[in-house]
């Protein structure tokens, strides 16, 4: 055998392919390890780091709690001025104060601390204000009646019945909660700018006429009547008494627990029970001298109800010298409004006066708006009216005759427990929540946004309005 054919036998033999398919499979197997372990490297550090940026976010919410805390103890708390330790991390925090009783605060959460070399850092700012607590244009805790044309832009709601007369007109909705709705020569209840509202509820029924709505002549609703009953489904004797009378018109539709006559111009569903609307109560108020800034007080020492004596006839001796330029806060808490709450002379008199700006009342006397009270002065300002007097008769809140805030003008707040009452050609921007409510002769008012969320009022002194994450650079 020639020495070629020895090396081409040699050549064609596979001793030795066992060795390199094993060494091939090992390498390959070699780099499928190195990668999983790459691979859980990373995720470890991924994960370790996706800790971290949820701790720091943990951390920032902690400083957004203390600020909230600290604001509750001091209204002019300003931050912690530097990184403050929590479980985890740091976290520091400032506060802006753009007024009284708002804050606007800015946390930011490290982890581990503001200046390791691997901080992760997540920064919130959210805004605190007071609780939300006024909510329709008209509010009573009772009855409410609007009569001779007036004007009321917003929603409107009592607990008991709501009467409107002779041109009377609402551009939002009207809610009685356990009483008649009422509309009488005229009156009107119609959609706002925006398409929304124009509705009528009512929670109760007229105990003479059998009916829980009322449309007399010329009435119209825009939106839809709904007269609803107590309970559902009731007896069969709630068929007769929760009724919609229409002698006018209804562009929407129309549901009774009882019958329903007249025109509707949507769809008639009567002998249908919904349940009445629920019951609300007045906001509550609580006076915090730190939510005003500089606030007058009046008359003696307080005692431990925080009355003092002589604090009307102190007030009346200030308002007498600054009648054409009224501003402030002022807390008028007399002892003989607090005894004698209806007494002739047991009010604050503000005929002739003129408020230039900002300015808060607080009183549990009687406040009389007499002949040529008016308001000039910025669009911006804020003119809140507590009475805490609860006289039906006087009125508590007494507006007389051309009593007008120009438009655009304040927010103005009217607040009482009793009666408000205002009559002749008088017009304002905000808000009117009392016990009961009187509106005679030409009385306007448009609800403004501004008043919903006021000072001293709600369950508690700061809510959450807003949160956002924002970058930490």
């Amino acid at each position: 055998m020639s020495e070629l054919m020895r090396w081409r036998r040699r050549a064609e033999r596979e001793d030795g392919f066992a060795l390199i398919v094993v060494m091939v499979v090992i390498s390959i197997v070699t780099i499928m390890t190195i990668g999983m372990i790459a691979t859980g490297l990373h995720l470890d550090q991924a994960t370790a780091r996706g800790r971290r940026h949820s701790v720091a976010l943990q951390a920032a919410e902690a400083g957004l709690d203390q600020a909230v805390y600290q604001l509750s103890e001091d209204g002019l708390y300003t931050g912690t001025g530097g990184p403050v330790p929590v479980p985890g991390g740091q976290y520091e925090v400032t506060v802006t104060v753009p007024r009284r009783g708002w804050a606007t605060i800015v946390s930011t959460g490290y982890v581990p601390t503001k200046t390791a070399a691997n901080v992760v850092k997540r920064r919130i700012r959210a805004t605190y204000g007071p609780e939300r607590a006024f909510r329709y244009a008209l509010f009573s805790e009772s009855g409410l009646e609007v009569k001779n044309n007036g004007e009321t832009v917003g929603d409107v709601f009592a607990n008991q019945a709501v009467v409107l007369t002779n041109n009377s007109a609402v551009r939002g909705s009207v809610t009685s909660a356990t009483g008649k709705v009422q509309l009488e020569n005229n009156a009107t209840v119609r959609k706002d700018d925006e398409g929304e509202g124009g509705d009528v509820r009512s929670g109760g029924y007229d105990l003479g006429g059998a009916w829980g709505v009322q449309l007399q002549g010329g009435a119209v609703v825009e939106g839809n009547v709904s007269a609803r009953a107590e309970q559902c489904p009731g007896s069969s004797a709630d068929d007769s008494l929760y009724n919609v009378s229409n002698n006018g018109q209804i562009q929407g539709n129309a549901v009774a627990r009882g019958n329903i006559n007249g025109s509707v111009q949507g769809s008639k569903t009567p002998f249908t029970c919904v349940e009445r609307p629920a019951t609300q109560q007045l906001p509550q108020f609580h006076y915090d001298p730190e939510l005003y800034p500089s606030p007058n007080e009046y008359g003696a020492s307080p005692d431990a109800d925080g009355v003092r004596t002589g604090a009307l006839a102190a007030f009346q001796t200030w308002a007498g010298t600054h009648k054409d330029s009224m501003t402030g806060t002022h807390r008028v808490m007399d002892a003989a409004c607090r005894d004698a709450p209806g007494g002739t002379d047991n009010k604050v008199e503000l005929t002739d006066t003129t408020i230039t700006g900002d300015f808060t009342l607080i009183t549990n006397c009687r406040v009389d708006f007499g002949n040529g009270s008016s308001y000039s002065g910025s669009p911006d300002a804020y003119v809140t009216i507590i009475s805490l007097n609860g006289s039906t008769s006087p009125a508590a809140i007494d507006i007389k005759n051309n009593f007008e805030i120009p438009n655009p003008g304040p927010a103005v707040l009217m607040y009482s427990p009793g009666l408000i009452e205002v009559k002749n050609d008088s017009e304002t921007n905000g808000a009117v929540f009392a016990g009961s409510i009187s509106f005679k002769n030409n009385m306007d008012v448009t609800y403004d946004e501004r008043v919903e969320r006021t000072v001293g009022f709600g369950s508690k002194r700061y809510e959450r309005i807003s949160w956002e994450e924002i970058p930490a650079t």
